[in-house]
Protein backbone atom coordinates (compact mmCIF):
# COMPACT_ATOMS: atom_id res chain seq x y z
CA UNK A 1 0.00 0.00 0.00
CA UNK A 2 1.17 3.41 -0.74
CA UNK A 3 1.30 6.71 1.62
CA UNK A 4 -0.41 9.32 -0.24
CA UNK A 5 -0.84 12.64 1.48
CA UNK A 6 -2.36 15.55 -0.26
CA UNK A 7 -0.05 18.48 -1.57
CA UNK A 8 -0.45 22.01 1.24
CA UNK A 9 -2.49 23.35 -2.40
CA UNK A 10 -4.85 19.90 -2.39
CA UNK A 11 -4.99 20.67 1.54
CA UNK A 12 -6.17 24.07 1.17
CA UNK A 13 -9.32 23.78 -1.24
CA UNK A 14 -12.65 24.27 0.38
CA UNK A 15 -14.32 21.54 1.21
CA UNK A 16 -16.88 20.29 -1.45
CA UNK A 17 -20.44 21.97 -0.62
CA UNK A 18 -22.38 19.41 -0.43
CA UNK A 19 -20.41 16.92 1.10
CA UNK A 20 -19.91 19.82 4.00
CA UNK A 21 -24.19 19.79 3.84
CA UNK A 22 -24.60 16.00 3.52
CA UNK A 23 -22.34 15.95 7.12
CA UNK A 24 -24.29 18.61 8.68
CA UNK A 25 -27.31 16.49 8.24
CA UNK A 26 -26.31 13.63 9.88
CA UNK A 27 -25.13 15.34 12.35
CA UNK A 28 -28.48 16.72 13.28
CA UNK A 29 -29.99 13.22 12.33
CA UNK A 30 -27.79 11.74 15.09
CA UNK A 31 -29.07 14.12 17.59
CA UNK A 32 -32.37 13.13 17.05
CA UNK A 33 -33.15 16.56 14.71
CA UNK A 34 -35.92 15.89 12.21
CA UNK A 35 -34.58 16.98 8.81
CA UNK A 36 -36.79 16.84 5.49
CA UNK A 37 -34.29 16.31 3.17
CA UNK A 38 -34.59 17.63 -0.39
CA UNK A 39 -31.24 16.58 -1.55
CA UNK A 40 -31.96 14.02 -3.69
CA UNK A 41 -35.11 15.16 -6.53
CA UNK A 42 -35.21 11.31 -8.13
CA UNK A 43 -38.91 11.39 -8.95
CA UNK A 44 -41.12 8.84 -8.19
CA UNK A 45 -43.11 8.78 -11.19
CA UNK A 46 -42.73 7.90 -14.42
CA UNK A 47 -42.62 11.24 -17.21
CA UNK A 48 -45.71 11.78 -18.82
CA UNK A 49 -46.02 10.74 -22.49
CA UNK A 50 -46.36 14.13 -24.05
CA UNK A 51 -43.11 15.30 -22.51
CA UNK A 52 -41.53 11.98 -23.50
CA UNK A 53 -42.92 12.86 -27.02
CA UNK A 54 -41.95 16.40 -27.22
CA UNK A 55 -38.05 15.21 -26.12
CA UNK A 56 -38.04 12.45 -28.81
CA UNK A 57 -38.81 15.42 -31.13
CA UNK A 58 -36.77 17.60 -30.03
CA UNK A 59 -33.74 15.14 -29.77
CA UNK A 60 -33.79 14.68 -33.70
CA UNK A 61 -34.02 17.94 -34.62
CA UNK A 62 -29.77 18.92 -35.86
CA UNK A 63 -29.94 22.18 -34.06
CA UNK A 64 -30.11 21.18 -31.12
CA UNK A 65 -27.07 18.18 -31.79
CA UNK A 66 -23.58 19.35 -30.07
CA UNK A 67 -23.24 21.08 -27.06
CA UNK A 68 -25.35 24.25 -26.36
CA UNK A 69 -23.82 27.78 -26.00
CA UNK A 70 -22.27 28.69 -22.48
CA UNK A 71 -25.68 29.94 -20.43
CA UNK A 72 -28.05 28.83 -22.88
CA UNK A 73 -29.93 29.08 -25.99
CA UNK A 74 -31.11 32.45 -26.44
CA UNK A 75 -35.21 30.52 -27.61
CA UNK A 76 -34.69 28.97 -24.37
CA UNK A 77 -34.15 32.01 -22.01
CA UNK A 78 -36.73 33.96 -24.22
CA UNK A 79 -39.27 31.30 -23.47
CA UNK A 80 -38.17 31.31 -19.20
CA UNK A 81 -38.89 35.04 -19.37
CA UNK A 82 -42.19 34.85 -21.30
CA UNK A 83 -43.35 32.05 -18.65
CA UNK A 84 -42.49 34.07 -15.54
CA UNK A 85 -44.51 37.08 -17.27
CA UNK A 86 -47.55 34.57 -17.95
CA UNK A 87 -47.36 32.76 -14.73
CA UNK A 88 -46.35 35.75 -12.21
CA UNK A 89 -46.35 38.86 -14.09
CA UNK A 90 -42.73 39.59 -13.63
CA UNK A 91 -40.82 40.92 -16.74
CA UNK A 92 -37.00 39.34 -16.34
CA UNK A 93 -34.10 40.55 -19.29
CA UNK A 94 -33.68 36.87 -21.09
CA UNK A 95 -30.35 38.55 -21.98
CA UNK A 96 -29.06 39.71 -18.17
CA UNK A 97 -31.44 37.46 -15.76
CA UNK A 98 -31.39 34.14 -17.38
CA UNK A 99 -29.03 31.59 -17.86
CA UNK A 100 -28.15 28.29 -17.75
CA UNK A 101 -26.04 25.64 -15.77
CA UNK A 102 -25.42 22.07 -16.52
CA UNK A 103 -26.40 20.60 -13.20
CA UNK A 104 -28.22 21.72 -9.72
CA UNK A 105 -25.14 21.39 -7.68
CA UNK A 106 -22.49 23.92 -10.24
CA UNK A 107 -26.17 26.42 -9.95
CA UNK A 108 -26.03 26.10 -6.28
CA UNK A 109 -21.91 26.70 -5.77
CA UNK A 110 -21.56 29.42 -8.11
CA UNK A 111 -24.50 31.20 -7.05
CA UNK A 112 -23.67 31.01 -3.27
CA UNK A 113 -20.26 32.60 -4.40
CA UNK A 114 -21.41 35.87 -5.62
CA UNK A 115 -23.55 36.23 -2.83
Amino acid sequence: MVDFSPSRLVQALPVNYFANMNQRVADYTERGIDIINLEKGSPDQPTPDHIVKALEKAARLPENHGYPPFGGKQSVREAIAAFYKREYQVDIDPETEVTMFCGAQIAIALCRKSF
